[in-house]
């Protein structure tokens, strides 16, 4: 009776966090829409991942409470729908198929889980092995697509810069521009001539030059320049010079974005923060091959920011301008995280060995063949420690299996 009450409280205390979390008002970013699409928009893959695990515990406790997964299912995707029903009518927010389709899938996997969890959770011996060295697998695998997922990328086309731009998904900048250039050569407010020079000089790390007249400190990102590949007004955004209170926001395309996932920014939280409404100032980015890029604002010294092997998980969800020391202390957590599910599975010295070469091998050598920094050691403590502590966990819930 007392575990019947904890879950249901527990699922009472999920299903407000989720309608909390789904139906919030957002930024307006204009007219109301409906998305049919499987994966919409510019991060719908990693969207469509978040979505699924969203809903996965819901599944899972659900399925405590009925008897029948398909019930749970159908649950999930009734509520689901609901909230899709209602995002349409609150501002800054979408209703989308995909959203249904993978929330249900949610849903349905935490019903399995649920149904399956002894198996899935404690396997044999044999299959531990398996699942752990599997994992180490994948957990090296997402080390080695971390790293390109993160490089900068310009695609091929016609290029535009565009001073202060207007757009329906954000407002327009107060401020002045009143000159910008890319290693050395003009960027005016109109398409660039020799568009394959212009993207050889961003790849290159050509340092791009922003002068403009700061305006009073927005309140949500607003660009000062944007270099776009396509047709005026529709095309992708390369590389954008963004302010928000205080801090100053560079984006650059990735190759995350050619697979729909989130893209991580650079971000000096206080970079304005000693400049007033209508001063001028100099803003300098510098692409350092291998290091990230190199940052200044007016006469500060330049702040190179790059981005370990940790900060994988940014791919699936960026919070914005969170403080640096945050971004950090979230790399180390999920690398833990998912080194702890390793050392679940490894219950012996040798499959835990294998898992940490096999993961250390390639916080090793990545960072040398892509822009990742040199991976610190704080994070090869987590995957050891993680790798200690989830096998000890193990243990001593089930003893008979040492």
């Amino acid at each position: 009776m007392h575990r019947s009450r904890i879950e249901t409280v527990g699922l009472a205390l999920l299903v407000l966090a989720m309608v909390a979390l789904t139906l919030a008002p957002d930024m307006d970013h204009g007219p109301r829409s409906i998305d049919l699409c499987l994966v919409c928009g510019t991060i719908g893959s990693a969207t469509t991942v978040l979505n699924v695990v969203l809903f996965a515990p819901l599944g899972f406790l659900l399925r405590r409470r009925l008897a029948s997964s398909w019930r749970v299912v159908g649950a999930g995707f009734l509520f689901s729908f609901g909230i899709e029903v209602v995002q349409y009518f609150i501002p800054g927010r979408e209703s989308a198929l995909s959203d249904v389709v993978a929330n249900t899938a949610g849903a349905a996997l935490g019903a399995y889980a649920c149904v399956r969890w002894s198996a899935l959770a404690f396997p044999s011996r044999a299959a531990s092995r398996m699942a752990a060295l599997s994992g180490a697998v994948l957990f090296t695998g997402s080390i080695v697509a971390t790293g390109p997922l993160l490089d900068p990328a310009a695609p091929v086309g016609d290029y535009y810069a565009q001073w202060t731009p207007s757009g329906w998904e954000h407002r327009i900048y107060a401020g002045e521009v009143i000159s910008a250039s890319l290693a050395g050569e003009p960027l005016s407010s109109k398409r660039l001539e020799h568009p394959e020079t212009v993207r050889a000089r961003i790849l290159d790390g050509g340092e791009l030059r922003v002068r403009f007249r700061t305006s009073p400190p927005p309140d949500e990102l607003e660009p000062v320049l944007r270099l776009v590949a396509g047709p005026y007004g529709e095309g992708i955004e390369v590389l954008t010079v963004e302010v928000e209170g205080t801090a100053l926001v560079i984006s650059m395309r990735r190759g995350a974005d050619y697979f729909q996932l989130s893209r991580s920014s650079v971000v000096l939280p206080r970079a304005f923060e000693a400049v007033g409404p209508g001063d001028t100032v100099d803003v300098r980015v510098r692409r350092v091959i291998g290091e990230g890029f190199s940052v200044a604002v007016g006469d500060a010294a330049p702040t190179v920011s790059g981005f370990s092997a940790g900060r994988g998980w940014t791919l699936l969800y960026y919070p914005g301008t969170m403080p640096a020391s945050w971004m950090a202390l979230l790399d180390h957590l999920w690398f833990l995280g998912l080194a702890l599910i390793l050392g679940w599975f490894a219950l012996d010295a040798a499959t835990k060995g294998a898992c940490l070469v096999l993961v250390a091998g390639a916080l090793l050598l990545i960072p040398a063949a892509t822009d990742l920094t040199t991976t610190p050691w704080t994070l090869f403590a987590m995957v050891a420690l993680g790798l200690a502590a989830g096998g000890a966990t193990r243990c001593r819930l089930t003893p008979t299996q040492r």
